[in-house]
């Protein structure tokens, strides 16, 4: 079944952890802006979602020197501050 959107798997590189990518996944089980279901989410099957980070990775210094992390309730994930899946969101491919 084709939905228009490119068929990449929800946590492509090897910056984002499994578990925050399972975190994110396990939450949204659909893209936050369009409202897409993950249909294959029960068997796995993340093909045309990305786990997205809301504060960008590039950003990381001033995630830190601002002390964002303050704001996430939820234990991070382990590694770094801003792989919170507070700091998370599932999107469709092409709206990512």
């Amino acid at each position: 079944m084709s939905h228009g959107w490119s068929a990449r798997l929800s946590c492509p590189t090897a910056t984002r952890t499994q578990a925050l990518c399972d975190g994110i996944r396990s939450r949204d089980r659909r893209c936050v802006i369009s409202g897409t279901e993950a249909f294959g989410a029960h068997i796995y099957r993340w093909t045309g979602f990305e786990a997205a980070h809301i504060f960008p990775l590039a950003y990381e210094g001033s995630w830190n020197d601002h002390k964002h992390v303050r704001w996430t309730t939820i234990p991070l994930v382990k590694g770094r501050s801003i792989s919170s899946v507070q700091n998370g969101l599932l999107l469709r491919s092409d709206v990512h």
